[in-house]
């Protein structure tokens, strides 16, 4: 099964999150997880089970509050998922995640296409490649990313995102804003990329929970009368 994982920023990272986290109690482990952006690091956070929630919310938490005092100052989101991953990532994070993750990249060097990586050489080349995949000028750096392996960005800037997106069993993404809420899109990304308090960033991990909770429910439901239609025959 293949499962995708959208990006959205702050929100929509602790929102997957929980709903992903909810979703493997009800589903086989041997699934690829794939996504772009925020969805990428809840990707990769997912291939490993020594990886906790407790220690997710801790380590971000002490990241967010280093952080709380630097909202979009150049080049920041870079920092946190460097400084994230590298802390909580096992020394052969790359060989584990070879083949079951999935990272999707804007390539601008081919039409702004969408790029999935599914192989790393190191546990510093993954890494990257969850930078690249949430690269937004200024705030993870300025103009075109240019390092060692992929001069990516981030996927939403894909011209083809939205066609890949039949590929997936399942997919995962924070429910939209409202319009008024988020006027355009830049103000969107400005909004999501803001430093969350740890009461918002823990009330969009229990909304994830609460809604895959009563999805799986609405689908229990649809089987069960599906049986019951099938007997009834």
């Amino acid at each position: 099964m293949k499962i995708l994982i959208e990006g959205g920023g702050f929100p929509a990272f602790w929102y997957n999150y929980g709903y992903a986290y909810k979703l493997l109690n009800n589903i086989k482990k041997s699934n690829m997880f794939v996504g772009y952006s925020a969805g990428a690091l809840v990707s990769t956070i997912l291939i490993f089970d020594e990886i906790k929630m407790d220690d997710i919310i801790e380590i971000t938490n002490n990241i967010f509050i280093a952080y709380s005092n630097r909202n979009l100052r150049f080049g920041f989101l870079g920092t946190i998922i460097r400084n994230m991953f590298k802390n909580i990532l096992p020394d052969d994070a790359n060989i584990r995640a070879n083949n079951k993750l999935g990272i999707l990249l804007c390539d601008p060097n081919n039409d702004n296409k969408c790029k999935l990586v599914t192989q790393w050489n190191s546990k510093e080349e993954l890494i990257q490649c969850l930078i690249s995949s949430c690269y937004i000028p200024f705030f993870t750096g300025c103009g075109r990313l240019t390092d060692e392996y992929y001069n990516c960005r981030d996927a939403i800037f894909s011209c083809n995102l939205e066609s890949l997106k039949t590929d997936y069993d399942i997919i995962i993404k924070k429910p939209q804003e409202d319009i008024r809420v988020s006027f355009t899109r830049i103000f969107s990304i400005y909004k999501n990329l803001q430093i969350p308090s740890y009461k918002n960033a823990m009330t969009n991990l229990r909304d994830g929970a609460e809604d895959c909770k009563k999805q799986t429910k609405k689908q229990t439901k649809k089987q069960i009368n599906k049986v019951l239609e099938i007997n009834n025959k």
